[in-house]
């Protein structure tokens, strides 16, 4: 039986199945790529971009639309899509660079395995979170991510640019976290930003509204 594509209302049937994504909706795919996730295995349009964290138009940005939330068990072959945040394709239209004193922390979406208004995962220890996640083959632009109590977690021949005023990876607690072959670059370190790193290791310490 050959693979199949299908559309959203129907993704939950072919669970078993390579689940191929529907183009980018030219808006905010935020909820779509989150629920698809689920239903692993998954390959998104081959080169297309996904905008992530709102209405790419819209000038505001709120804090809450920055979160995304990854699913346990994400197995995704990017097929040399992008999956980028919203104020990223606002900063490539105006040129900016991370070169201003405008040092905003909400200058690239903040890609979770963790939700800490879910019960399961705030209870999560040692690498008993959400793990099994894999990502090949595309690019994330103004993607920051955070990683807690996951294991076996691998990135391959990944790109990741523009991100400003913060970790590209902030990993703490986890197990079997693997980068292969990947890119970081068009990362900007602001004089005000303290200590930052593309890969930083951590404990999963609880502070403020962080899972333990």
């Amino acid at each position: 039986m050959s693979d199949l594509i299908v559309t959203t209302p129907v993704l939950e049937h072919f669970r078993e199945k390579m689940i191929y994504a529907d183009a980018p909706s030219g808006g905010d795919d935020s909820a779509y790529l989150e629920r698809i996730f689920s239903l692993q295995p998954v390959k998104l349009r081959a080169g297309a971009t996904y905008i992530i964290g709102g209405d790419p138009d819209a000038a505001l940005i709120k804090e809450n639309e920055r979160i995304f939330y990854l699913p346990a068990n994400t197995n995704v072959d990017m097929n040399g899509a992008t999956i980028q945040y919203k104020r990223a394709v606002q900063h490539h239209r105006s040129g900016y660079t991370g070169d201003s004193s405008d040092d905003s922390p909400l200058w690239q979406t903040i890609i979770f395995n963790a939700d800490p208004n879910n019960a399961q995962d705030r209870a999560a220890k040692r690498f008993n979170g959400r793990g099994n996640i894999h990502f090949k083959n595309g690019k994330f632009d103004g993607c920051a991510f955070g990683l807690l109590h996951g294991k076996n977690i691998t990135f391959e021949n990944c790109e990741f640019t523009a991100v400003y005023t913060n970790h590209v990876f902030q990993i703490c607690g986890c197990s079997d976290v693997v980068f292969k072959n990947c890119k970081f670059h068009g990362v900007h370190i602001s004089a005000d930003a303290g200590t930052t790193e593309i890969i930083n290791l951590d404990i999963a310490a609880q502070y403020s509204t962080t899972i333990n």
